[in-house]
């Protein structure tokens, strides 16, 4: 019971957080998204931060990337080949009780070196500790990274 006399219910609190760290965390995954072509993004990773790619085999490309150097070096060989990447349309949501968890489909586009354009729609899963982003697993139709590249894209 609380000073005034009324009841504090317990999971009213509990809930009260888990809404404002969810809320939080799409902001934070919003900014992330936002910051993608620039320096600025490598700022949300945690040290052990992983990145998965399930369609990447499928284009000769590494499927999980373990921890903040490999994946700091693998976006920047990844925007060398772009110029002007930018991020739009971003939705993110959160999971029912599981306020580290954060859902999002946006879109990019970006010209390529050999003066294709690239444009993707994503979904992604964000995971997130202490404000850093620790997983993301990113879903992207692998024909159009073939089609930006100036292959055909025929099956």
């Amino acid at each position: 019971m609380s000073e005034a006399g009324t009841t504090t219910d317990p999971s009213s609190a509990s809930a009260s957080a888990s809404a404002s760290a969810s809320a939080g965390n799409i902001a934070l995954a919003s900014r992330l998204l936002s910051s993608l072509g620039s320096e600025e993004v490598f700022e949300f990773f945690a040290d052990d931060v992983v990145f998965e790619y399930p369609y990447a085999p499928s284009l000769g490309m590494p499927d999980r990337l373990e921890g903040k150097a490999t994946v700091v070096s693998h976006i920047r060989s990844l925007l060398a080949q772009l110029t002007g990447l930018t991020v739009r349309n971003i939705h993110s949501y959160s999971v029912a009780g599981d306020p580290d968890t954060v859902f999002s489909e946006y879109e990019g586009e970006a010209l390529t070196r050999n003066g294709g354009t690239y444009q993707q729609i994503y979904m992604s899963k964000m995971l997130f500790r202490d404000g850093q982003l620790v997983l993301l697993r990113e879903l992207w139709n692998p024909m159009k990274v073939i089609e930006a590249a100036g292959g055909t894209a025929t099956v």
